[in-house]
């Protein structure tokens, strides 16, 4: 946890760092003493991904992504927040909700539990055409590059898993589209909190 992983805007004035916290597991987000931002932060959400599903003996449906919640909020300085992070579904399972228990608000982003993804910024699976028929339609992204849905035989997973592939891990996204008893996962999620100071 800790590392940047994606730009910000430009500090405000009388500021001069961003810090930004990662959790891939579910812990305990310490708001800062320093209330140099007046407590705000930014927070992203995303919840657990479908995992992917078996359609026949040549081919299945990728899992959709799950949702992609980014909010600013406000924190009391030094509180304690709960964060949880959603797992991802198993063998075309639903993924489970993550969240962000901030001092008055609470953020919690959906796990997938269909195809077409699950709400706000979430992506949809690819979907199976048949054997040998590479007019598959193609996976679609989350928001801000998390939650994308499972490929299918013919058609990759945007951050979801390829065909028989799981999701990517942290991710959101679902599983690949799988044959026979090849079992795929969804992806779980993340929680990244940023701020300045």
């Amino acid at each position: 946890m800790g590392s940047s992983v994606y730009p910000v805007p430009s500090a405000p004035a009388g500021m001069t760092a961003q810090r930004q916290q990662i959790f891939t597991s579910s812990g305990t987000f310490t708001a800062p003493t320093a209330s140099t931002y007046n407590g705000w932060v930014e927070v992203t959400v995303v919840g657990g991904g479908q995992g992917g599903q078996a359609y026949g003996a040549n081919g299945g449906v990728g899992g959709g992504g799950g949702q992609v919640i980014r909010r600013i909020i406000q924190v009391t300085a030094g509180s304690s927040c709960t964060v949880t992070i959603g797992a991802g579904g198993a063998s075309a399972g639903t993924g489970s909700n993550s969240s962000f228990a901030g001092t008055t608000t609470t953020i919690t982003a959906l796990g997938a539990t269909r195809e077409s993804g699950n709400g706000e910024g979430s992506g949809a699976a690819g979907v199976y055409s048949g054997y040998d028929k590479p007019a598959d339609t193609a996976a679609v992204a989350g928001a801000y590059g998390f939650g994308g849905g499972g490929g299918t035989r013919w058609k990759t997973g945007v951050f979801g898993g390829g065909f028989q592939g799981n999701g990517y891990a942290n991710t959101g996204g679902g599983g690949g589209g799988r044959e026979n008893n090849v079992t795929t996962n969804g992806g779980s999620g993340i929680v990244i909190v940023s701020w300045y100071q």
